[in-house]
């Protein structure tokens, strides 16, 4: 019997996927344009990566301690009037500098060199969609500063399709993954230039297409899908390593779905496999240019993970206790240079509903196993685990307390394994009103966001204006 495609789980007349894609559309084209370049975590050294790979440049250039590469000096003279309003929320955006920097032309031969040691180790697959974006940008002679904004969109157009296709591919909990990939990090990240848009995207059609293939499809795997979970492994281990061990979900698609349990763990075996082997092969191409932070000792750091196991999980306790509350708020939106905050009711009304709605959302999938749950459990705290030790071990002073560099944001790609554990088929609630309710909440935290970015950034404050007109009235 062939695999079964899950029936779409839709209020009248609106499916998920369709609501994610209108509002996802909405505030990241509003993000893209109106949040001023560069003012998003390293969008600079960000950008010059993906220019360098534009060029067709794969492996970064080291020149003594210095990683990075020849780029045009005209992209470093486009960063330099906003590097002011990093950190800095009183700083506001001047139209004036834009529209300097938009006369300003690319100059290809006149180059430096420079250092992006934080990015330059990123693979092609992080940076495809912007790169599409300088390409096109530079076929229309576009100013280094505009060829931002290209990037910036066509990676916000990526990322919405993959999301709006793991949306429609998904069998349960199709609210909860709109619900998330509408998390305000994560719409302002897809707006802006990051590593993390691809991996963001990529995990979630990643776990949905195991939920597919796993909840809501009998009889034999296909080729065709067991070659899109191959390929899946290979683009999630390429985006951000530390996130290779997404790809052991494959073993919740039942044995059924295999010749027999040898095929499912040959199968299986092979997806890590190629996970791992994606992992090790980039390891070995950039072997001459990986650096660390000035502070941080590899070497000395891995010694006393190995030789005070114990000790390292203190560590990692002190570091939970201490920045617990500022990785939640991170998590669901810090905009700017982790400088421009919500309103602060956004910050406890999605911890109820990112928590509700898994409980809620019963969709067109099979129950899973206590098995199954272990899992996702273990999928995630390895993950986490391995995503802190590699900040310990390349960007923490040796013998520190915590772990230095974690962010909320890095969390995002765990978010549905995570949530699969709430996953039931007990709770019954009308699904119109459960989606109602999503795309309302959603919608006024869009709403929360654009007016937050208008306010930190160019001093609006809608509000105000209404009051003061109403009051001049």
């Amino acid at each position: 019997m062939a695999s079964v495609a899950p029936q779409a789980a839709n209020v009248p007349g609106i499916r998920p996927e369709w609501a994610f894609l209108v509002l996802a559309l909405a505030a990241g084209l509003f993000m893209v344009f109106v949040t001023p370049p560069f003012q998003s975590p390293d969008e600079d050294v960000h950008f010059f990566r993906a220019f360098q790979l534009s060029e067709g440049k794969v492996i970064a250039q080291r020149e003594g301690q210095m990683v990075g590469g020849s780029l045009p000096i005209s992209l470093k003279i486009a960063t330099a009037p906003f590097e002011r309003m990093q950190f800095q929320p009183l700083e506001k955006a001047s139209s004036k500098d834009l529209a300097t920097l938009r006369q300003q032309p690319l100059a290809l031969q006149s180059r430096a060199f420079f250092e992006f040691k934080q990015t330059a180790l990123y693979t092609p697959v992080a940076y495809l969609p912007a790169v599409v974006g300088i390409w096109i940008g530079r076929l229309c002679s576009l100013a280094p500063v505009e060829l931002l904004y290209a990037s910036r969109l066509a990676a916000l157009l990526c990322w919405a399709t993959i999301v709006f296709v793991a949306i429609r591919s998904i069998p349960v909990l199709k609210w909860v993954m709109m619900l998330v990939g509408l998390l305000p990090m994560g719409v302002f990240t897809a707006s802006t230039l990051s590593a993390d848009v691809m991996t963001n995207a990529l995990a979630m059609l990643f776990a949905a297409v195991i939920l597919r293939s796993s909840l809501a499809a009998d009889g034999p795997l296909r080729w065709k899908d067991g070659l899109t979970i191959i390929l899946l492994c290979v683009l999630v281990a390429a985006t951000k390593q530390v996130y290779f061990p997404i790809v052991a979900m494959t073993l919740m698609i039942p044995k059924t779905r295999f010749a027999g349990l040898r095929t499912k763990l040959l199968f299986c075996a092979g997806a890590v496999g190629v996970a791992v082997v994606t992992n090790l092969a980039w390891a070995w191409l950039v072997r001459g240019v990986i650096t660390t932070e000035a502070w941080a000792d590899p070497q000395k750091q891995t010694q006393f993970i190995l030789a005070h196991p114990w000790e390292y999980v203190r560590v990692l306790g002190n570091t939970l206790e201490v920045w617990w509350r500022k990785y939640y708020e991170w998590y669901i939106g810090v905009l700017g240079w982790l400088d421009c905050w919500l309103p602060a009711w956004v910050y406890p009304s999605y911890a109820v509903m990112i928590l509700a709605v898994p409980l809620l959302d019963r969709g067109q999938g099979r129950t899973i196993t206590i098995k199954e749950r272990l899992l996702l459990a273990g999928v995630v705290v390895v993950t986490l685990l391995l995503i802190a030790t590699s900040l310990y071990i390349t960007y923490t002073i040796p013998m520190d307390a915590t772990i230095r560099g974690v962010q909320g944001r890095y969390f995002i790609p765990l978010t549905i394994p995570a949530l699969m554990l709430l996953y039931n088929r007990k709770v019954k609630v009308p699904e119109r009103w459960l989606g109602y309710t999503v795309m309302a909440f959603c919608t006024v935290v869009i709403v929360a966001m654009c007016l937050a970015i208008l306010n930190r950034y160019y001093g609006i404050n809608p509000l105000h204006l209404i009051l003061k007109v109403n009051i001049m009235a």
